[in-house]
């Protein structure tokens, strides 16, 4: 069941950057060589724009998603622990980025029971 979840996910993403490939004109996928490791900051930059993508469509996946993702584009987190991280420096640098990428990122990616990492229970955003 969850392997199939996973890759309608996982279709679901690759929609939604075909999408943003077409709306920008740049080719959001290296089609020449899936394997290769990408730099941080290139981790960063996507998992913001997968964000603004699936947010667009009230779409939240699973860090363990996102994971399975950037797996296959070459950059593997060991755990769900080590994506949050990557998620939580990639809201840190689209926060003067661009406001409404980093309100997307904080509201796209999930934890495996679908809550918002920042979220405590009382729905409010931390104070920062």
């Amino acid at each position: 069941m969850w392997e199939m979840f996973a890759y309608r996910v996982h279709n679901v993403c690759l929609s939604a950057i075909h999408a943003l490939q077409f709306i920008s004109g740049e080719s959001l996928i290296k089609e020449d060589n899936m394997a290769e490791t990408m730099t941080n900051e290139e981790v960063y930059d996507f998992i913001g724009e997968l964000a603004i993508a699936l947010y667009s469509k009230k779409i939240r996946i699973s860090l363990g998603a996102l994971r399975v993702i950037l797996a296959d584009k070459g950059r593997d987190y060991n755990n769900n622990r080590g994506m949050a991280t990557g998620v939580s420096a990639a809201y840190r640098r689209w926060k003067d980025k661009d406001p409404v990428v980093y309100h997307a990122i904080a509201y796209t990616y999930t934890d495996k029971d679908g809550n918002l990492a920042w979220d405590k229970g009382n729905g409010e955003i931390p104070a920062r």
